[in-house]
């Protein structure tokens, strides 16, 4: 039986062995990735300033302790241009951030990509 469990913890908060968060190309940071960059006082923001992290779809970038979120471990990935994003783009970025926990000793992951707008796909 799948285990499953909701959560309306904030981001920072919850302890995991990796959060899962989405940047743009723009250096524009979903909801979630906001939160977390809030949290650490900017590290995410400044790190994307400085090119170390992209929003380009495709990329992808693990960040370790930062300060005033609980999880280890950040696992930032690009979603390409913001604004809409279509089913294919979703699915290529949720594939994007399982192929970068591979090989990984993640056990628990918590992803925050399902609360990003999908066109076409309903809140529920």
């Amino acid at each position: 039986m799948p285990n499953h469990r909701l959560s309306t913890a904030l981001a920072a908060a919850i302890n995991a062995d990796c959060l899962i968060a989405a940047v743009f190309e723009d250096g524009s940071l979903s909801a979630a990735a906001a939160a977390l960059d809030s949290a650490c006082n900017g590290q995410i923001k400044s790190l994307i300033a400085s090119g170390d992290v992209s929003g380009k779809s495709g990329r992808s970038a693990m960040l370790h302790g930062l300060p005033g979120v609980s999880a280890p471990r950040v696992l930032l990935v690009g979603a390409g241009a913001a604004g809409a994003m279509d089913a294919a783009r979703y699915l290529k970025l949720t594939r994007e951030a399982i192929k970068a926990l591979k090989g990984t000793p993640i056990k628990h992951a918590h992803s925050t990509l399902p609360a990003l707008t999908v066109t076409g796909r309903d809140a529920a």
